[in-house]
């Protein structure tokens, strides 16, 4: 939106001219009222600017734009991820509990708030998710899980609060059990919590559904082959994927870690080399490459992607957990 890019440009006059023309056109429109509080907000008029957006809410709160008009009001304090938020966390929550309470399924758009202002403890925050996922659907349902996931996700997180999430992620699954979205983000958490299974679970429900974007099945055939040591199903899993999608350096680099498990060299050999061909400068897929050579007995070859991968930057960061030992061993060959 040009008059946006030119309140964040400090073209602020000029962004007042266009706004007019634009207010001229659609008064009412949430569009008009969003770049006049933002406007306002750069003018360093903060508390016009949040009263106006007050009005607003309260008059669509009482109108037939009810819901969404609210909704949008909230979204322009930091609700919504990638919002340029109005910087009035209390305003904004104050708001938010409002629509909340109006409006339940929205609930999380409060959490959002409480999370990032750091007021509120854990057990309120997925309170309010949870709320939102029983009284919501869609993106509701799916904003709430996400927001509940970033609190298990977190290093310091509780016993009580990880249980609680897992419920919330139990609510939604039963409410909507095809939301793809929301299984692909719980089985990400899974597999960040070393609970494999779970997370194979949740990725054979999200192929059931059918996506028109199967990428998800190349981190199935990973789980598969190199955490449950089940690289024949892993197998079929990455398999499945090429039978949908074009061949990419990151998939193939799955498949020849599978065919290396499987005992399958050459074909790993085979992958390795095109996606080192398509990536050169990826240090672990020469460094794979180099390893199968080894295994397959060629000295010669393996000394000459050893020096590709260290030439491309070779550190232990840019392998699995799982590699990192044996790679300090092929470094003293």
């Amino acid at each position: 939106m040009y008059v946006e890019t030119l309140i964040r440009d400090g073209k602020l006059d000029e962004a007042e001219t266009q706004l007019k023309r634009l207010a001229a056109l659609a008064p009412d429109d949430v569009l008009t009222l969003k770049l006049r509080a933002f406007l306002l907000d750069a003018r360093k008029q903060h508390g016009q600017a949040v009263a106006l957006l007050e009005h607003a809410f309260d008059e669509y709160a009482a109108s037939s734009a009810g819901e969404g008009g609210c909704r949008n009001i909230v979204a322009m304090f930091g609700a919504i991820d990638g919002a340029p938020p109005i910087d009035d966390p209390q305003a904004g929550q104050r708001l938010a509990a409002e629509l909340a309470k109006r409006w339940p399924g929205t609930s999380w758009m409060l959490a959002r708030l409480l999370s990032r202002s750091g007021t509120a403890d854990e057990a309120k925050i997925l309170e309010l998710c949870a709320t939102a996922v029983k009284e919501g659907g869609g993106i509701d349902l799916l904003e709430a899980c996400k927001i509940a996931i970033a609190v298990a996700e977190k290093p310091d997180a509780g016993e009580d609060s990880r249980a609680r999430v897992d419920a919330i992620l139990a609510d939604a699954a039963k409410r909507e059990p095809t939301n793809l979205d929301v299984l692909l983000a719980t089985a990400t958490l899974r597999y960040s919590q070393k609970r494999y299974e779970e997370a194979v679970t949740a990725y054979r429900a999200a192929g059931a559904a059918r996506p028109s974007n199967p990428r998800f099945l190349n981190n199935l055939a990973w789980i598969l082959s190199e955490e449950l040591n089940r690289p024949q199903e892993g197998l079929d899993a990455i398999n499945e994927l090429f039978a949908q999608v074009p061949a990419i350096p990151e998939f193939l680099d799955t498949r020849a870690s599978i065919y290396a498990r499987l005992g399958r060299t050459s074909e790993a050999i085979a992958d390795w080399k095109r996606a080192v061909a398509e990536r050169p400068g990826q240090a672990s897929y020469a460094y794979r490459l180099a390893r199968a050579y080894l295994k397959a007995g060629d000295e010669a070859e393996f000394r000459k992607w050893m020096a590709a991968a260290k030439k491309a930057g070779l550190t232990p960061e840019a392998l699995q957990p799982s590699e990192r030992d044996e790679l300090q061993t092929l470094l003293k060959r």
